[in-house]
């Protein structure tokens, strides 16, 4: 019976989860935060969701509470709450999904709807710990994700300016794409 009552409360914060992005107002991004709370959920759960489905300052406000539920932990325990605050959203930010595909809070970035956001939700994956280069068991780096997503969209032009934006911006962080997956930008003519 728990475990239909918790699997409830999760389906309960997904719904809030799509009804802010019906209406991005802060009444309903507050409801999130406020659900999780309630039924005190690892907020964590809730990262690939977030990621394919809403904003960066959902996903944000997600890794935020796990690094404050992280560091209140570590107070109780008594160990480094510094240490142990960054180790939880590193790790929420590198996380696998359990569904049998292995992907990574990056990887299903690229499924979002909404072009802007996966720009956006990139940047603050990656300032929270993300690491492009994290190879699962079932998949590729996520610049491998790049790469096929770059064959598959059959060259449309915004969304091949958006993932050169994405691979540009990991460039610059010194996260550098493994040669195999660099896509060779087409020389100007002389």
């Amino acid at each position: 019976m728990e475990r239909l009552v918790n699997r409830q409360q999760v389906l309960e914060v997904q719904g809030a989860i799509n009804r802010y992005m019906q209406n991005k107002n802060d009444t309903n991004f507050d409801r999130i935060f406020n659900e999780i709370r309630e039924y005190n959920l690892d907020p964590a759960r809730f990262i690939m969701h977030a990621c394919s489905n809403t904003t960066a300052r959902v996903v944000g406000g997600l890794l935020d509470l796990v690094k404050k539920n992280a560091a209140m932990e570590a107070e109780r325990e008594g160990v480094n709450v510094e240490a142990a605050a960054k180790r939880a959203v590193t790790d929420a930010a590198n996380m696998t999904s359990n569904d049998g595909y292995g992907e990574t809070p990056l990887v299903a970035t690229l499924q979002n709807p909404d072009t802007q956001q996966i720009e956006d939700i990139v940047r603050v994956l990656v300032e929270h710990g993300a690491n492009p280069n994290l190879e699962t068991d079932d998949r590729e780096n996520f610049f491998h994700a790049i790469y096929e997503d770059e064959m598959n969209s059959d060259d449309l032009p915004d969304r091949m300016a958006l993932l050169q934006r994405i691979r540009d911006f990991l460039n610059e962080k010194q996260f550098n794409s493994p040669r195999i997956y660099q896509r060779f930008r087409p020389q100007a003519a002389a």
